[in-house]
């Protein structure tokens, strides 16, 4: 029994006394035992602040910062910053945050040339992209990579709020309304060609030139008549857009219209010629009351207008 009883204690134990294990490092004194381990803001504030950036935690943002986290450092994966991946998200307090403590605002994602401000403009983010004009962000320096502005970003996403946001902010001489992109886009062939008639709207009332053409000689009418968007193409008309333009091939808006099958569109091209445009929009707008699905699909074909 005495010897089952011991046998427990068979495998070595440490002491303080021995020896062997002080030559091994078992006496762990001195200044190891007492070294505080470090919080994780501490060990790497930068990876903290990108880490709870996307988190949208402003608590933890603001330790890693205080720590002092590079505010524009590029992330580990991919080219963006802080600020970059707040604003996308719409993480209205620490974008707020990041700015107030430096963060770059007109700072551009390389290879591509996003910067802040195009990649809040194509969410859609209101808040951030007023944030950022206040933190002295250039909406016309920022351009995506082929060459779109906010403005055109917004236009083409139908985010009349940020366009109103964007032209209020830069006033109307230096709102470069018709900026160009890469294919010769203004915000208004944007606007037009996806069918946004509040922005449409918004452009026209503001001085945007409805008969530039891009690079390939078309006009905003010529997009919003090929896509079938007739109360667009009534705007146009209405603010002074060509329907006798021509492309490069020689064509139309009215031409665009026909060769898609967009027949109420085409018709009201025709009634237009022979000063009846109203009287084409009364009927539209009476067919529209009663069915617009077939509005929509038959207009010209089976309807008599």
């Amino acid at each position: 029994a005495l010897a089952s009883a011991s046998s427990e204690y068979d495998a070595p134990r440490w002491h303080p006394n021995n020896s062997a294990d002080r030559k091994k490092g078992g006496n762990k004194t001195g200044k190891n035992k007492q070294k505080k381990e470090q919080a994780p803001y501490e060990r790497n504030p930068h990876f903290h602040l990108h880490r709870y950036t996307l988190l949208n935690d402003v608590n933890e943002v603001k330790r890693a910062i205080e720590h002092g986290a590079s505010i524009d450092l590029d992330g580990f994966d991919v080219d963006t910053t802080p600020l970059m991946d707040a604003a996308v998200r719409g993480f209205v307090e620490i974008t707020h945050l990041l700015l107030s403590n430096g963060a770059d605002a007109n700072r551009e994602q390389k290879p591509f040339g996003d910067t802040v401000m195009t990649m809040a403009a194509m969410g859609g983010q209101l808040e951030i992209v007023h944030e950022l004009l206040s933190h002295a962000a250039d909406p016309h320096k920022a351009r995506s990579i082929d060459k779109k502005t906010p403005l055109h970003i917004a236009a083409m996403k139908g985010n009349v709020d940020i366009v109103q946001e964007l032209i209020d902010h830069a006033g109307l001489e230096n709102a470069q309304l018709d900026d160009r992109d890469s294919d010769g886009h203004t915000a208004l062939i944007l606007a037009a060609s996806h069918g946004h008639l509040p922005v449409v709207d918004e452009l026209l009332t503001h001085g945007s030139d409805p008969n530039l053409q891009d690079n390939y000689g078309e006009t905003a009418l010529h997009h919003a008549s090929r896509r079938g968007h007739f109360m667009v193409v009534r705007r146009l008309i209405g603010g002074g857009g060509s329907y006798h333009a021509e492309d490069d091939e020689g064509k139309t808006p009215q031409h665009h219209a026909d060769e898609k099958g967009h027949r109420h569109v085409e018709r009201f091209f025709h009634y237009h010629s022979k000063g009846r445009g109203d009287e084409f929009v009364a009927k539209y707008n009476s067919f529209m009351r009663k069915d617009p699905d077939f509005v929509d699909h038959h207009m010209g074909e089976k309807a008599e207008l």
